[in-house]
Protein backbone atom coordinates (compact mmCIF):
# COMPACT_ATOMS: atom_id res chain seq x y z
CA UNK A 1 0.00 0.00 0.00
CA UNK A 2 2.91 2.31 0.55
CA UNK A 3 4.20 2.45 -2.81
CA UNK A 4 0.30 2.82 -3.99
CA UNK A 5 0.07 5.83 -1.63
CA UNK A 6 3.23 7.39 -2.90
CA UNK A 7 2.08 7.30 -6.62
CA UNK A 8 -1.53 8.61 -5.83
CA UNK A 9 0.05 11.50 -3.72
CA UNK A 10 2.69 12.28 -6.65
CA UNK A 11 -0.70 12.18 -8.92
CA UNK A 12 -2.04 14.37 -6.34
CA UNK A 13 0.44 16.87 -6.57
CA UNK A 14 1.70 17.25 -9.99
CA UNK A 15 -0.68 15.17 -12.09
CA UNK A 16 -2.60 17.94 -13.85
CA UNK A 17 0.50 20.19 -14.19
CA UNK A 18 1.82 17.28 -16.21
CA UNK A 19 -0.57 17.19 -18.98
CA UNK A 20 0.56 21.18 -20.17
CA UNK A 21 3.57 18.80 -20.98
CA UNK A 22 4.02 17.95 -24.44
CA UNK A 23 4.15 14.44 -25.11
CA UNK A 24 0.92 14.41 -22.55
CA UNK A 25 -0.80 17.41 -23.53
CA UNK A 26 -0.62 15.34 -27.33
CA UNK A 27 -2.23 12.02 -25.33
CA UNK A 28 -4.47 13.39 -23.13
CA UNK A 29 -7.23 15.68 -24.63
CA UNK A 30 -9.75 18.05 -22.60
CA UNK A 31 -12.64 15.94 -23.82
CA UNK A 32 -11.24 12.63 -22.69
CA UNK A 33 -10.00 13.95 -19.27
CA UNK A 34 -13.57 15.63 -18.63
CA UNK A 35 -14.78 11.81 -19.46
CA UNK A 36 -12.48 10.40 -17.29
CA UNK A 37 -13.28 12.83 -13.99
CA UNK A 38 -16.78 12.31 -14.87
CA UNK A 39 -16.43 8.25 -13.84
CA UNK A 40 -14.53 8.92 -10.77
CA UNK A 41 -17.30 10.81 -9.39
CA UNK A 42 -19.87 8.50 -10.38
CA UNK A 43 -17.79 4.90 -10.17
CA UNK A 44 -14.51 5.87 -8.08
CA UNK A 45 -14.78 3.75 -5.24
CA UNK A 46 -15.45 0.80 -6.97
CA UNK A 47 -12.43 1.83 -9.53
CA UNK A 48 -10.09 1.83 -6.95
CA UNK A 49 -11.44 -1.39 -5.21
CA UNK A 50 -10.59 -2.92 -8.84
CA UNK A 51 -7.42 -1.20 -9.42
CA UNK A 52 -5.68 -3.65 -6.52
CA UNK A 53 -6.45 -6.53 -8.84
CA UNK A 54 -4.71 -5.39 -12.29
CA UNK A 55 -0.81 -5.44 -11.20
CA UNK A 56 0.22 -4.11 -15.00
CA UNK A 57 -2.01 -0.92 -15.15
CA UNK A 58 -2.35 -0.57 -11.39
CA UNK A 59 0.20 2.36 -10.59
CA UNK A 60 -0.76 4.31 -14.10
CA UNK A 61 -4.08 4.42 -12.59
CA UNK A 62 -3.38 4.94 -9.01
CA UNK A 63 -1.54 8.31 -10.24
CA UNK A 64 -4.58 8.97 -12.59
CA UNK A 65 -6.73 8.82 -9.81
CA UNK A 66 -4.17 11.03 -7.58
CA UNK A 67 -4.86 13.71 -10.48
CA UNK A 68 -8.18 13.47 -10.76
CA UNK A 69 -8.58 15.09 -7.16
CA UNK A 70 -9.90 11.58 -5.46
CA UNK A 71 -10.14 11.81 -1.58
CA UNK A 72 -7.37 9.94 -0.46
CA UNK A 73 -9.43 8.70 2.93
CA UNK A 74 -11.55 7.07 -0.45
CA UNK A 75 -8.47 5.88 -2.13
CA UNK A 76 -7.16 4.49 1.57
CA UNK A 77 -10.76 2.31 2.46
CA UNK A 78 -11.08 1.50 -1.12
CA UNK A 79 -6.99 0.25 -1.27
CA UNK A 80 -6.54 -1.29 2.04
CA UNK A 81 -10.20 -2.94 1.70
CA UNK A 82 -8.98 -4.77 -1.31
CA UNK A 83 -5.73 -5.50 -0.23
CA UNK A 84 -7.44 -7.65 2.80
CA UNK A 85 -8.39 -9.84 0.07
CA UNK A 86 -6.09 -9.84 -2.47
CA UNK A 87 -3.13 -10.50 -0.12
CA UNK A 88 -4.07 -13.72 1.36
CA UNK A 89 -5.34 -15.21 -1.72
CA UNK A 90 -1.69 -14.42 -3.04
CA UNK A 91 -0.27 -15.70 -0.23
CA UNK A 92 -2.15 -19.08 -0.41
CA UNK A 93 -1.54 -19.45 -4.11
CA UNK A 94 1.49 -19.08 -3.54
CA UNK A 95 1.74 -21.53 -0.84
CA UNK A 96 -0.39 -23.80 -3.07
CA UNK A 97 2.44 -23.60 -5.95
CA UNK A 98 5.22 -24.10 -3.81
CA UNK A 99 3.52 -27.28 -2.12
CA UNK A 100 2.65 -28.61 -5.82
CA UNK A 101 5.41 -26.93 -7.59
CA UNK A 102 5.80 -30.19 -9.99
CA UNK A 103 2.56 -29.86 -11.08
CA UNK A 104 2.40 -26.77 -11.31
CA UNK A 105 5.03 -26.78 -13.92
CA UNK A 106 3.71 -29.82 -16.32
CA UNK A 107 0.48 -27.70 -16.56
CA UNK A 108 2.59 -24.34 -17.86
CA UNK A 109 4.04 -27.37 -20.15
CA UNK A 110 1.12 -27.93 -21.39
CA UNK A 111 -0.54 -25.19 -22.27
CA UNK A 112 3.58 -23.11 -23.20
CA UNK A 113 2.71 -23.07 -27.05
CA UNK A 114 -1.11 -22.21 -26.94
CA UNK A 115 0.01 -19.41 -24.97
CA UNK A 116 2.25 -18.28 -27.20
CA UNK A 117 0.30 -18.86 -30.16
CA UNK A 118 -2.30 -16.73 -28.47
CA UNK A 119 0.60 -13.69 -27.79
CA UNK A 120 1.07 -13.77 -31.43
CA UNK A 121 -2.36 -13.70 -32.76
CA UNK A 122 -3.02 -10.80 -30.42
CA UNK A 123 0.29 -9.23 -31.71
CA UNK A 124 -1.24 -9.54 -35.47
CA UNK A 125 -4.71 -8.51 -34.88
CA UNK A 126 -3.07 -5.01 -33.48
CA UNK A 127 -0.50 -5.14 -36.51
CA UNK A 128 -3.51 -5.59 -39.06
CA UNK A 129 -5.52 -2.96 -36.93
CA UNK A 130 -3.17 -0.38 -37.09
CA UNK A 131 -2.31 -0.74 -40.76
CA UNK A 132 -6.24 -0.83 -41.89
CA UNK A 133 -6.17 2.73 -39.65
CA UNK A 134 -3.13 3.99 -41.08
CA UNK A 135 -4.62 3.03 -44.93
CA UNK A 136 -7.92 4.74 -43.94
CA UNK A 137 -6.23 7.97 -42.85
CA UNK A 138 -4.23 7.51 -45.63
CA UNK A 139 -0.59 7.15 -43.75
CA UNK A 140 2.45 5.11 -43.94
CA UNK A 141 2.50 2.80 -40.99
CA UNK A 142 5.17 4.31 -38.47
Amino acid sequence: MTGDTVIFFVGRRWGKSLLNVAPFQWIFQPEKIAMAENFINTKGEKFLFILRFLPLIRTPLFFAAGSLRVKPRTFYIMDATATLIYLPALMGASFYASENIDQVVATLKKFQFGLLGLVVLVAIYFTYQRSRKSREKGTLLA
